[in-house]
């Protein structure tokens, strides 16, 4: 898969997520644990990365889901702000 590449900074950013979301949503045993979120890669030397075309994919994913209803994993991500719902809505108009 070519494209960009977020590292953790890239990712905090672009999506809104906290650092400890971001872990949580990775960790299987986390309450906040999310099978659909983005895989990680190691690109090498210790760094881990995700693809931005699958962040863009998950994000566009959960606000249709959130746009019908539908929640992610059960629940939809109730410690995420409101402001994290306006920025996937402004994504999802641009897109469409």
């Amino acid at each position: 898969m070519a494209g960009s590449i977020f590292r953790l900074s890239e990712m905090i950013d672009y999506t809104k997520l906290s650092r400890s979301a971001i872990y949580d949503r990775m960790n299987e045993r986390s309450p906040r644990y999310a099978p659909t979120f983005p895989k990680k890669f190691s690109p090498g030397g210790g760094a881990i990365g995700w693809f931005k075309e699958d962040v863009d994919t998950w994000l566009k994913n959960c606000a249709e889901k959130a746009h019908r209803g539908i929640s992610h994993g059960e629940q939809l991500m109730p410690e995420m702000p409101m402001v994290i719902n306006s920025i996937i809505t402004q994504y999802l108009s641009m897109t469409a």
